[in-house]
């Protein structure tokens, strides 16, 4: 396990750091450079799509299946990343939509430092074989303070974009539930697809993010598929039409809103499973603890039925109510950091108690 903290001073800086970090933890620099690719549909607004790009790649544990992961990595400013994105199409101004401050990531299955940073071998592309990914957003402060975490097979970074609010990504290879090949996935708060108007969305109604999940029917995670009903390909986290990854909290298949498993009784229109009712019920009142759920992650198979692939190591779902940013919880030997979705309040500054705010992720930590 590893972990590290620090601030950045922008995107470009925070990818820096991150880099460092993956580099003294095992990955692998298959390229390390600048970088001004970037998709524009001809909107006078958008930034340079100058950055950084970097490639990283190291092998799963034995126990996962000594696969191969590979990442690649783009720094913007404001700048289109994927060219999978919204169009600009009359009355819908694609281009601020799709614009990124912050962080792009997708997987693939190799390196070519021969092909553009979004284009790597066997990497994440949409039913229409165009690049696509998830993202940070919001980096447009002159400091970004960040939590790096290692645990197994598991990378986590979290930044804080603005006092208070927090972006998350992670990438890896899943603690696999049984004897299957791929698994490798990586995860963020905002899709690819249109992720400034997600965010923009997040800032002034969600309050929390759906973490590697859909938003607005884009996805924000992925996981590589191998020989699954004859499927090899990354399959996005949530519903398409044709290939198809659920994420739980626990029991449940489905904790977002574009499946129809659950309540929409619940914070944020979120359908929830039984998992995110226990969590959301937390703390427990008798000892003020508040429970922790892994995020299974399932793949759909052609059968109709689920089959359980795994679970990033060492995240949990969590009610942060009880909890500061960055708060130690301690369970026996183990120190859990917690560390909200996205935010705790609401723009005026109140908590929503057991509201869309409370929802949290906590990360085994490790000095």
């Amino acid at each position: 396990m590893a972990y590290a903290t620090g601030t950045a001073t922008d995107p470009h800086d925070a990818l820096d750091k991150l880099r460092t970090f993956l580099v003294a933890n095992g990955w692998a620099q298959n390229g390390w450079a600048d970088d001004d690719t970037g998709y524009d549909t001809g909107w006078t607004g958008l930034g340079s799509p100058d950055g950084k790009r970097l490639h990283v790649s190291r092998a799963s544990s034995v126990a996962n299946g000594s696969v191969d992961m590979y990442f690649n990595f783009k720094s913007c400013i404001y700048t289109i990343p994927f060219e999978d994105n919204e169009p600009n199409t009359t009355g819908n101004l694609g281009d601020q939509y799709s614009a990124v401050d912050g962080i792009a990531i997708n997987g693939s299955t190799g390196y070519d430092g021969g092909e553009t940073w979004d284009y790597q071998p066997g990497g994440i592309v949409n039913e229409a074989a165009k690049s696509s990914g998830c993202c940070i957003t919001g980096m447009i402060e002159s400091y970004i303070n960040y939590w790096f975490y290692q645990n197994g097979d598991c990378t986590h970074a979290i930044f804080e974009i603005s006092i208070g609010k927090f972006m998350h990504m992670a990438f890896g290879c899943l603690d696999k539930a049984g004897t299957i090949a791929g698994g490798q996935f990586c995860m963020a708060s905002i899709d690819g697809y249109h992720p400034n108007r997600n965010y923009n969305a997040l800032t002034t109604s969600r309050f929390r993010t759906r973490f590697g999940v859909y938003h607005d029917e884009t996805p924000a995670g992925w996981v590589l598929l191998t020989n699954i009903d004859g499927d090899s390909l990354w399959s996005p986290i949530g519903e398409t039409t044709t290939n198809y990854v659920h994420i739980s909290r626990s029991i449940a298949i489905a904790p977002n809103e574009q499946d129809d498993v659950g309540s929409a009784a619940y914070p944020d229109g979120d359908l929830a499973g039984l998992g995110e009712m226990i969590v959301s019920s937390g703390p427990n009142t008798f000892n003020g603890l508040a429970a922790m759920m892994p995020f299974y992650i399932f793949a759909r198979r052609t059968s109709t039925n689920y089959s359980l692939l795994g679970w990033p190591a060492d995240i949990r779902y969590i009610c942060c109510e009880s909890y500061d940013p960055g708060a130690e919880l301690t369970l026996g030997a183990d120190t859990w950091m917690v560390f909200p979705m996205h935010c705790k309040t609401t723009d005026g500054g109140a908590v929503v108690n057991g509201g869309p705010g409370c929802g949290g992720i906590a990360i085994l930590k490790e000095v």
